[in-house]
């Protein structure tokens, strides 16, 4: 996967007094979260994210406390707190790092975060300030009364970052339908009339060989590392590389050729 993500915290840590206030607005937030869970168990990305935080936000309201207040939303509780729980398998946690005056436009440090939170958030900005990252920013429309196409960090010392934001479940959809991977034969490769190493499957092979490959470095974000695959049918290895952003063609390799890592995973995979 070309992107890793980061949820943004005042999606599943609610204002409580906020929240007694203007409930329609958090009715309509939980069925906006229940249609992104969907999706993401659809499309699994890896979220950067601390365990420390991962911890407030299962421990928060209203993950940990909400379903005998509100026994409606018992549903939406138990979607929210399995979610959350479930994430720690796909997280990219880093250590601690907190730069002088880090902060975000639109400001995701809200105010009715505890002590804890706050840290953990200022911890997560410093890391999108000090890296040039491949992330994609989830958050949505019902918490902001404005929001634009970015975030950006400021701290001093470094240069702004800016960060894509999806605010609802439309754009969340947009997203991961153009992030597909797609097979693109090149000439140099075709069955029929290549020139080198022939790949003499069908593109439609080719392509679910290609959702299902592997890659040896696992957190890797840039798209530059090739992908390997195996098809037990014609006892073949394949390697996929990317020739245009989420464009891939394939070549058969030896054995010998792919990496020891990622040759044990494709055959516990297989097995």
């Amino acid at each position: 996967m070309i992107y890793s993500a980061v949820l943004d915290p005042s999606s599943v840590i609610w204002d409580r007094e906020d929240f007694h206030l203007n409930k329609t607005k958090y009715y309509e937030l939980a069925d906006n979260l229940m249609e992104f869970i969907e999706i993401i168990v659809e499309n699994p990305l890896q979220f950067l994210l601390r365990e420390e935080l991962l911890e407030e936000m299962i421990n928060g309201f209203p993950a940990y406390e909400f379903a005998s207040e509100f026994p409606e939303l018992y549903d939406f509780r138990a979607s929210i707190y399995r979610f959350l729980s479930n994430m720690a398998e796909n997280i990219i946690p880093f250590e601690p790092m907190q730069l002088n005056a880090v902060l975000s436009i639109p400001n995701i440090n809200q105010p009715h975060f505890n002590s804890k939170t706050n840290e953990e958030v200022l911890y997560l900005l410093s890391k999108l300030s000090v890296e040039d990252l491949k992330v994609i920013f989830f958050t949505f429309e019902e918490i902001w009364s404005s929001l634009k196409d970015n975030i950006v960090i400021f701290s001093e010392g470094t240069n702004n970052r800016a960060y894509e934001v999806l605010y609802n479940v439309d754009q969340c959809i947009k997203f991961f339908e153009n992030l597909k991977y797609a097979f693109e034969p090149s000439r140099k490769h075709h069955r029929l009339f290549g020139w080198g190493s022939k790949l003499k499957l069908p593109d439609v092979i080719c392509q679910e060989l290609l959702d299902s490959a592997i890659s040896e470095v696992e957190e890797d974000f840039s798209g530059c590392q090739p992908l390997f695959n195996y098809y037990e049918k014609d006892n073949i290895f394949i390697a996929f590389r990317a020739h245009q952003p989420y464009k891939y063609h394939g070549y058969p390799v030896d054995e010998n050729e792919i990496p020891t890592k990622v040759k044990r995973k494709i055959f516990k995979k297989i097995s």
